[in-house]
């Protein structure tokens, strides 16, 4: 009988794969939340004194800020849960 080995070197403990799917997924999360914290400043700085777009890209900024918030609160959540596991 022939072994294969598994040539990536990845774990094949189910734990351990949704634990880096998890973290793959709230680090694109992370990483969106930033860009649009980074639109929505641009908006502002662009926006020419224009009340709207001012009102506009801070309101961006404030729900981007929330989404980065509500991103670290659930890997901190998913982590903790994870460890009973």
């Amino acid at each position: 009988m022939v072994k294969l080995e598994n040539p990536l070197n990845l774990s094949t403990d189910v734990k351990v794969i949704i634990g880096t799917i998890i973290k793959g997924l709230l680090g694109i999360m992370g990483a969106l939340s930033l860009l649009m914290v980074v639109h929505g400043a641009t908006g502002w700085i662009l926006a020419a004194g224009n009340a709207e777009k001012v009102s506009a890209s801070s309101k961006q900024m404030l729900w981007a800020v929330l989404g980065a918030v509500l991103t670290v609160a659930s890997y901190i959540i998913l982590s903790g849960i994870m460890k009973f596991f």
